[in-house]
C-alpha cells in the first residue's frame, strides 16, 4: 500500500525545512557560544529539539503517546518507504549537527547528546540492514492488535474535533493493516515464517477484532465498543449534539464494516491458508542466512552493548548459579527439606501461592499489588532526590489483548500528568499469577521501576526532548529489575518467602539469558528452552512456555533486563568504589534516571563523567632521565591517580593484558591458545570466581586504601581516555580490550597474582572423571609439568642480601636487591618514588598494574623479597567410592565432588565469539588437579588447597612495611597483616640490623599431620617423589587430621601464625637466593619450621652457594676486612663468576687429557675459559652446552655431574668435582656439535649469541643460567611470543636454549638495587635492566638495558634536591584538567 498523499509530502516539506534551517543558522551565534561549553550544549539542545520535532512529523503515534495533538488524525506509516525516508532524514540530520557543532566545545552534557543522536542512527541503520528477517507480526507484535490498542488506549477524545480524528485513525487502520501483511507475505516468500504458534495466536486476535457489533452479535467488538464509549462520553459532557452523535457512530459502522472488517478479514484467511507451512518445531536465527549476525545485531539493539551471543549465555549461567546459591540459603531459614528443585515445586504448585480465578481472587490480588506500592513510596525518598508527579494505576488488562500467563507491563502516563502511568496485568489465568511474585513485579513495573523512570524523564524540562522520549530495553528493563533488588535494598519484603519471590524473578531474567540464546545462537528447540525453565526457575509451565515463545520471536529483547541491571549494578559499584565515603545513593538514582532512557554504552560514559565530577585529585609526577615517575601527593587517592596514568604511559599495554588475564578473558580477545591453553585457564580463573573474590577484598581494605586504588584507577582510565585507539601507539594500538577499567579490576589483578592455582590452568582443566573427553591442553603431557613449574614460580627467582654492621663498611644496614623476574609481559616490575609530605616517602618497584612498592626503601631501611621455597600449594589425594568417582571418602562419610560447568568465550574468526564448554571439578579443598602421574582414575583423584584464597591484605602491608620508621615497626607490620603470599623479605636498616623473614602463607598442618607426611615417604612412592623433584606435600584428602588449623591468630584462616615462620635476624648479613629458609644465615642455620616451608638439611642450588661465597668474601670483593660498601656489593654481583665452571672445569680439564683428537680445540677453548659469564669470556657458550646436557637435578647432586656426593654437614661445598668423565667428554662432543650446527666458533662469548631483544634490536647481555651457579641470573628462552621482542627464534638442534637467534634473555636480574645509609640517609644505586617502558616508540624503551649491558650503574633521586636535579619533565594531573 501507499502513503496518502498529502501525509508524504508534509513529512518530506518538513524534513527539507528542518535540513536547510540547520544548515543556516546563524554562524555569528556559534562562534560567541563556542567559547562557553554551557552556551553551546544549550544551543546543541535547542537544535536537537527543533530536529526532534521534525522527527516526531514521521511518528504521529509517538505525539500522541506523549499526549499532544499535533497530527492527531494520523497514524505512523509502517511502509518500507516511510522508513528509509525516515533514515535518510536522520543521515541529513547527523550531518548538519557534525557541520554546525564542534563536539570539543560542548560539555559533558552536551557531548552526550550528542554521541545519543549519532547512535540512534547507527542503530537504526543496522536495523535495516537485517530487517528482511525480522517478523512483522506474531503473538506479541503487529499492526492487528497494536493500532487498536492505540486508539483505544492512548487516543484520548475530549472534542467533537478529537473523535473525527479517531475516525480518521480509524480508516487508515485497513490500508496500513494491508500493507504490513504484504511484508509478511514478502517475508514468508522468502521463508522466513513466524512458527506455528504464533499463527494461531494471529488467528485469534484477528478474529477477536472483528467478533461482535457491527460485524455480528456477539456482543461489541473492541473498536465499537471503544468509539461507542468515547461518543457517549462528548455526548454527556455536551461536547456533541446527538445528531453528531449519530453521524460519528454511523461513520465508525460504515468504517469497521467496509474497510476494517474486510481487511481483517484478509489478514485472517492468509494466515489460516499459510499456517501449514509453518513450523510446529521453530528454530531461532541460527537456522536463518546470515542468522548469526542477524541475532548479533538484535543484541546489540537491545541490550545496547557489544556482548556477544556466548558472553551473554556463559553470564546467563553463571548468574543462575549464583542465584540458586542465594535461593538455597532461603530454603535453609524457612526450614525447607529438600532439593532446589522441589523448592520451585512447591512455590509453583503450593495453592496457598495463588488466589483463586474469580473476580473476588483478581481483585484481591489487584489490592495487595496497591498496598504494596502504597507502602514502598513512603520509603522512596530516602533513595531518590527526585520522584515522579505523576500518578499510578493498577489495572486488568482488557479482555480482547488478555493472555493466560502472559507478563505484565507498563503503560506510561503523559509529561503533563493529565493521563497516569498504568501498571497491567494479565489476570484471566490467577493459576499464572504466583502470589510471591506480586511483590516485585509491583516495584518492577511501578515504584521504583518503569513508572518512575519513564515519569521522571518525561517530566524533566532541561533534557532534549528526544531523550526523555526514547526508550532502549537495556536500559529501561535493566532499570526495573534493579528496582526490584533496590526495594529489597530498603527493607520493605516483609518475610523470606517475598525475597525468595524476588529471587525467583532475578533467575527468570537470568534464565533469560541462557535460553535467548541457547534458542539463537546454540539451536536449542522450543521444548528444551522450556524445559531448561522449568528445571531452574519456580513459573508455572504455562508461563514458561509463553516466555520461550516469546523469546522465538523476539530475538534478543529478553537478554536486555538482565543485562541492564548487571550494568547498573556495576556502575553503581563502580562509583561507590571509586567515590568511598563521598558516595550517595540518592544521587546515583537521579543521575541515572535524569538522563533518560539512554543507550548502556552512553550511561556508562554519563557515570563515569560524573565520578570525575564527585573527585579531587591533584599529583604531580616529575620524571628524570631514564624515565623513572616521582609522583608526590597529599592524599593516597591523588598519589594513585598520579600512579595510575603515569604506569599507563609507560605500559599500558601489559597493564590492560594483566587486567584480562585477571577477569579470565584472554580467549575472548586472543582465541583458545596452543593446546587450549588459553582456554583452561581463563576457565580455571572463573571457577576460582577471581573477579567475585576481588569484590570481596575491595570491601574488606581501609578506607585510605580504597581511596588510593580509586585513584589508580581513575589515572589509569585517563590515560586510556586520553589515548583511544591509534593515539595509543605501543604494540596494542587500538586493541578493544585496552578501555576504562574499575578498581574491582585491579584488585582482581593482585588476587590473581598472590595466588598459585590459577597459574596451573592446564592441570586445573586436565582435572576429569573417568571416561570424559578432556581438551588438548588437559592430554599434554608437558604441559601438565609447566603447571608444577608454575607451581613453584620457577623462573621468578630472586637475590637479596641485607648486611648488617658488623659487615659494612661503615656500620650501617646495606641491601642489595637482585629479583629475577620476567623480562616480558606483566610481570615485569615498574619503578615509582611515592610521596605524602609527612605521611609517606618510599620508592622502588612493584609488579605492572598495582599501586604501591613491593620492593625499595624509605628514609629508615630498605627490604627486598625472593621467591619463597615454602608450599603455598598443598596436594590432596582423594579415595573415591568405587561405585562413583565424583565421591571421595572423608573420615567416615563420602562427600561430593562439585562440578561447575562453565562456557568459555573464545574468539573465533574475525568478529565472532564462541563458547568454549568446560567443566572444573572441586572437592572441598579446592579444584581437582590431573598431573604428571597424577590421573584421576577410579580409585584416587587429586586436588589441592591455595593458602592464599582469602589473602586481600598484600597492598596494605606494602603500605604499611612503606611507612615503617625503624626495623621494629617494619616487622610488625608483617606481623599485622602475614600478607606476603610466595616471598622471603630481606631487610636492612639505617642502624645495621639485617632481617630474614619468609613470610609467605602456608598452611597450618598440625605436627601429627606433619609427622605423618614425613612417615608416608618411606612407603608413598608419588609423595617421596613430589617432595624429592619438586618440594611439594601430598596428603590423604580422606583423612580430617590433614586440615588445616585456624588458630584464628592470621587474617587468613588456616595458616600459619607469624611467630611460627622462619624468621632471624643478624649484624653481620642474611640472605636468601630461592632455597629454604635453612642457610639464610649459612652461620646461624635455622630449623623447625613446618615441613611446608620447605627442606632443610638438603643440596643448595649453585646459585645459593654462590652467594654463600660471595657474603663470606671468598673472592675477596670486600677486601682484606671482609667490610663491604655499596660499590662492592655491585663489583662482587656484576663480576658474574659461575661455581658450575669453578667446580667442574678442574675434572673437566683433566678428562680433556685422554679425549679424542676431534674434540681437542673445545678442550683448549675450555681450558682457557675463564668460568664467568661475562660479555667477552670465551668458552662461556661452548661451557654452557656442555654443562646444559644434563639435568638440572644434577646440578643438586643426582646423576653422574659430581663426583662427590651432597653431605648436610658441609652444604655450601658439596656436592662437588666432576663426576662420570666419560660422559662428560661424550657430552662435551655433542655441544660441539651444536655449535657447529650454529655456526658459532667453539671460543664463542655471551656478546656473540646472548642478547636482550627490543623490538628486533639485539643488546648484549651479561650473566648466566641457573645450571651455572653464577649470581646475576640470567633465564633465556624463546620470547617469540612477545609482541616486543621483534623475532621469531628456532631451537638450534637438540639444544635446551640456543636459538639461531642466539639466547634470547627471557626472564632474570631486572630491578637491581644497592642501597646504603650515611649520615643523611639512603644512599643508592640502580638498574632497571629491560628499562622502564614497554612501549617501543619511547625513549625509555632500552635506555637502561644498555646500560646494564655496560655494568653502568645509575644513581637514585631520592632527597628533594636530587630529584628536582635530575627531573627532565613535569607534569601536574589534575581532575577536570
Amino acid at each position: 500500500m501507499t502513503v496518502p498523499q498529502q501525509y508524504s509530502k508534509k513529512l518530506i516539506i518538513g524534513a527539507l525545512a528542518l535540513i536547510v534551517s540547520l544548515f543556516l543558522s546563524p554562524l555569528g551565534h556559534a562562534l560567541d557560544s563556542a567559547s562557553d561549553p554551557a552556551a553551546e550544549t544549550a544551543r546543541l539542545h535547542t537544535w536537537l529539539d527543533k530536529a526532534y520535532e521534525e522527527e516526531l512529523a514521521f511518528t504521529p503515534e509517538s505525539l500522541t503517546v506523549l499526549g499532544r495533538r499535533e497530527h492527531y488524525d494520523q497514524l505512523d506509516d509502517p511502509s518500507i518507504e516511510a522508513r528509509d525516508r525516515r533514515i535518510a532524514w536522520y543521515v541529513d540530520s547527523v550531518a548538519a549537527m557534525e557541520a554546525e557543532f564542534d563536539y570539543e566545545s560542548l560539555d559533558q552534557e552536551g557531548r552526550l547528546s550528542y554521541d545519543f543522536w549519532i547512535y540512534r542512527l547507527k542503530r537504526m541503520q543496522d536495523t535495516r540492514k537485517y530487517r528482511h528477517l525480522q517478523l512483522p507480526m506474531s503473538q506479541l507484535q503487529g499492526l492487528h492488535t497494536e493500532l487498536p490498542e492505540f486508539l483505544i488506549n492512548y487516543h484520548e477524545v475530549e472534542s467533537a474535533k478529537d473523535i473525527q480524528a479517531y475516525i480518521s485513525r480509524l480508516g487508515q487502520i485497513a490500508p496500513y493493516l494491508l500493507t504490513q501483511l504484504d511484508e509478511v507475505q514478502s517475508a514468508a516468500q522468502n521463508g522466513v515464517r513466524a512458527p506455528k504458534f504464533a499463527y494461531d495466536t494471529v488467528i485469534r486476535q484477528t478474529r477477536g477484532f472483528i467478533t461482535g457489533a457491527p460485524f455480528d452479535d456477539n456482543g461489541d467488538s473492541p473498536l465499537w465498543a471503544n468509539a461507542n464509549g468515547k461518543i457517549d462520553d462528548l455526548l454527556r459532557n455536551g461536547a456533541i449534539t446527538e445528531r453528531e452523535a449519530r453521524e460519528q457512530r454511523d461513520a465508525v459502522r460504515s468504517l469497521l464494516l467496509d474497510s476494517f472488517g474486510p481487511a481483517y478479514a484478509e489478514v485472517l484467511s492468509w494466515f489460516e491458508g499459510d499456517r501449514p507451512l509453518a513450523s510446529a518445531d521453530p528454530r531461532g536465527a541460527l537456522s536463518m542466512e546470515d542468522g548469526n549476525a542477524y541475532y548479533a545485531e538484535r543484541l546489540r539493539y537491545y541490550t545496547t552493548t557489544n556482548m556477544s551471543a556466548a558472553e551473554i549465555h556463559q553470564l546467563g549461567l553463571q548468574e543462575v548459579a549464583r542465584i540458586h546459591g542465594e535461593i538455597r540459603a532461603l530454603m535453609e531459614e524457612v526450614n525447607f527439606e529438600g532439593d532446589l528443585k522441589a523448592f520451585f515445586n512447591y512455590i509453583r504448585d503450593d495453592e496457598s501461592f495463588y488466589y483463586p480465578s474469580t473476580d473476588e481472587g483478581r481483585q484481591a490480588f489487584k489490592d495487595e499489588t496497591q498496598f504494596y506500592l502504597d507502602r514502598i513510596n513512603k520509603r522512596l525518598p530516602e533513595y531518590f532526590g527526585v520522584l515522579p508527579k505523576a500518578g499510578l494505576e493498577v489495572r486488568r488488562v482488557e479482555a480482547f489483548r488478555e493472555r493466560d500467563g502472559a507478563a505484565a507491563f507498563y503503560q506510561q502516563g503523559t509529561p503533563d500528568g493529565s493521563r497516569p502511568g498504568v501498571y497491567y496485568m494479565h489476570l484471566s489465568d490467577m493459576g499464572a499469577n504466583n502470589r510471591s511474585d506480586l511483590q516485585t513485579t509491583a516495584y518492577h513495573e511501578g515504584n521504583p521501576g518503569h513508572h518512575m523512570q519513564v515519569s521522571i524523564a518525561l517530566e524533566r524540562d532541561d533534557l532534549p526532548l528526544f531523550r526523555s522520549d526514547v526508550w532502549y530495553s537495556g536500559y529501561g528493563e535493566g532499570w526495573a529489575l534493579y528496582a526490584e533488588q533496590v526495594a529489597f535494598e530498603m527493607g520493605v519484603y516483609d518475610n523470606p518467602y517475598y525475597n525468595v519471590g524476588r529471587l525467583v524473578s532475578e533467575v527468570f531474567r537470568a534464565i533469560r539469558l541462557v535460553v535467548d540464546t541457547g534458542i539463537h545462537a546454540l539451536g536449542w528447540s522450543e521444548e528444551q528452552a522450556v524445559q531448561y525453565m522449568l528445571d531452574n526457575s519456580a513459573v508455572p509451565e504455562a508461563s514458561a512456555r509463553s516466555e520461550i515463545r516469546r523469546c522465538i520471536v523476539w530475538p534478543g529483547q529478553a537478554t536486555a533486563y538482565k543485562i541492564g541491571m548487571l550494568k547498573i549494578l556495576e556502575l553503581r559499584r563502580y562509583a561507590q568504589t571509586m567515590l568511598g565515603d563521598q558516595f550517595s545513593i540518592r544521587d546515583f538514582h537521579d543521575l541515572v534516571l535524569a538522563g533518560g532512557s539512554l543507550p548502556l554504552e552512553i550511561l556508562e560514559n554519563r557515570v563515569q563523567q560524573w565520578v570525575s565530577s564527585q573527585q579531587q585529585f591533584d599529583a604531580t609526577v616529575r620524571r628524570g632521565p631514564y624515565g623513572v615517575a616521582h609522583i608526590k601527593a597529599d592524599d593516597y587517592a591523588s598519589l594513585g591517580y598520579g600512579e595510575g596514568y603515569a604506569a599507563a604511559e609507560d605500559h599500558v599495554c601489559n597493564i590492560a593484558h594483566a587486567l584480562l588475564q585477571a577477569r579470565g578473558e584472554t580467549s575472548r580477545y586472543f582465541g583458545a591458545g596452543a593446546n587450549n591453553a588459553n582456554v583452561a585457564n581463563d576457565a580455571t580463573v572463573r571457577a576460582l570466581d577471581i573477579s567475585g573474590q576481588a569484590r570481596v577484598a575491595l570491601d574488606a581494605q581501609s578506607p585510605r586504601i580504597q581511596r588510593w586504588i580509586a585513584g589508580y584507577t581513575a589515572g589509569y582510565n585517563r590515560y586510556v581516555a586520553e589515548h583511544p585507539g591509534s593515539r595509543n601507539d605501543s604494540w596494542c594500538s587500538s586493541a578493544p580490550w585496552v578501555r576504562a577499567v574499575t578498581p574491582d579490576d585491579f584488585m582482581a589483578r593482585m588476587v590473581h597474582l598472590a595466588l598459585t592455582l590459577p597459574r596451573m590452568g592446564a592441570a586445573v582443566a586436565a582435572a576429569q572423571p573417568p571416561g570424559q573427553t578432556v581438551a588438548a591442553a588437559t592430554s599434554n603431557q608437558p604441559l601438565l609439568a609447566q603447571a608444577l613449574d608454575n607451581a613453584a614460580l620457577q623462573g621468578m627467582g630472586s637475590n637479596g642480601w641485607a648486611i648488617g654492621k658488623d659487615m659494612s663498611e661503615n656500620g650501617r644496614g646495606l641491601l642489595l636487591a637482585n629479583p629475577h623476574y620476567p623480562w616480558y609481559g606483566a610481570n615485569r616490575f615498574w619503578e615509582k618514588h611515592l610521596t605524602i609530605p609527612g605521611e609517606l616517602d618510599v620508592y622502588g618497584v612493584v609488579t605492572l598494574g598495582a599501586p604501591g612498592v613491593a620492593i625499595g626503601f624509605n628514609a629508615n631501611l630498605g627490604w627486598t623479597h625472593t621467591v619463597s621455597a615454602s608450599q603455598r600449594l598443598v596436594l590432596y589425594r582423594l579415595t573415591l567410592d568405587p561405585e562413583n568417582p565424583l565421591r571421595y571418602r572423608y573420615g567416615d562419610t563420602w562427600r561430593e565432588i562439585e562440578a561447575r560447568e562453565l562456557q568459555v568465550p573464545v574468539a573465533d574468526g574475525e568478529d565472532g565469539i564462541r563458547l568454549e564448554p568446560t567443566t572444573v571439578y572441586f572437592s572441598h579443598y579446592g579444584p581437582m588437579l590431573t598431573l604428571p602421574n597424577m590421573a584421576w582414575d577410579q580409585e584416587f583423584a587429586y586436588t589441592a588447597r591455595d593458602a592464599n584464597m582469602g589473602n586481600f591484605w598484600l597492598l596494605a602491608q606494602w603500605m604499611a612495611m612503606g611507612q615503617a620508621q625503624d626495623l621494629d615497626t617494619f616487622i610488625d607490620a608483617h606481623r599485622q597483616f602475614n600478607a606476603m603470599p610466595w616471598v622471603n623479605t630481606i631487610a636492612a636498616s639505617k642502624d645495621g640490623r639485617a632481617l630474614y623473614l619468609d613470610n609467605s602463607t602456608v598452611g597450618n598442618l598440625s605436627s601429627e599431620a606433619q609427622d605423618g607426611w614425613r612417615s608416608s615417604l618411606a612407603n608413598d612412592p608419588l609423595a617421596a617423589g613430589l617432595r624429592k623433584d619438586r618440594g611439594m606435600v601430598l596428603l590423604d584428602g580422606s583423612d580430617p587430621g590433614n586440615e588445616w588449623i585456624d588458630t584464628g591468630d592470621t587474617l587468613v584462616p588456616g595458616t600459619v601464625p607469624f611467630d611460627e615462620r622462619p624468621a632471624i635476624e643478624r649484624s653481620d648479613y642474611v640472605f636468601n637466593a630461592n632455597n629454604s629458609y635453612w642457610l639464610s644465615s649459612p652461620r646461624a642455620p635455622l630449623t623447625g619450621a613446618s615441613v611446608l616451608y620447605g627442606r632443610t638439611d638438603a643440596p643448595r642450588s649453585l646459585r645459593t652457594r654462590m652467594n654463600v661465597h660471595m657474603l663470606e668474601n671468598r673472592y675477596g670483593d670486600a677486601g682484606d676486612n671482609g667490610r663491604f660498601s655499596m660499590t662492592d656489593v655491585q663489583k662482587s654481583l656484576f663480576e658474574n663468576r659461575g661455581l658450575a665452571a669453578e667446580l667442574l672445569l678442574p675434572g673437566l680439564k683433566t678428562a680433556c687429557e685422554q679425549s679424542p683428537d676431534d674434540l681437542a680445540r673445545a678442550c683448549e677453548v675450555l681450558a682457557a675459559y675463564d668460568g664467568s659469564l661475562n660479555l667477552d669470556s670465551p668458552g662461556a657458550v661452548l661451557f654452557r652446552e656442555w654443562l646444559t646436557r644434563y639435568e638440572y637435578a644434577e646440578t643438586l647432586g643426582d646423576g653422574s655431574l659430581f663426583g662427590e656426593a651432597f653431605a648436610a654437614s658441609d652444604p655450601v661445598d658439596t656436592p662437588r668435582t666432576l663426576g662420570d668423565r666419560a660422559r662428560a667428554m661424550e657430552e662435551l662432543a655433542r655441544a660441539v656439535e651444536v655449535l657447529d650446527e650454529a655456526d658459532l666458533p667453539l671460543d664463542a662469548t655471551l656478546r656473540d649469541a646472548q642478547f636482550a631483544w627490543r623490538a628486533g634490536e639485539a643488546i648484549p647481555i651479561h650473566g648466566g643460567i641457573r645450571r651455572e651457579g653464577v649470581a646475576n641470573m640470567q633465564m633465556v628462552g624463546n620470547p617469540s611470543d612477545s609482541p616486543i621482542s621483534g623475532i621469531q627464534a628456532t631451537t638450534i638442534g637438540d639444544s635446551r636454549f640456543l636459538t639461531d637467534a642466539g639466547y634470547p634473555v627471557i626472564h632474570g636480574s631486572s630491578f637491581i638495587l644497592t642501597l646504603a645509609f650515611d649520615d643523611k640517609g639512603p644512599v643508592a644505586e640502580a638498574l632497571l635492566s629491560y628499562s622502564q617502558s614497554g612501549n617501543p616508540h619511547s625513549p625509555h624503551f632500552a635506555d637502561q638495558t644498555l646500560l646494564y649491558s655496560d655494568k653502568q650503574w645509575r644513581p637514585v633521586a631520592f632527597h628533594e634536591a636530587d630529584v628536582a636535579a635530575a627531573t627532565t619533565s613535569i607534569r601536574r594531573l589534575q581532575s577536570g584538567n
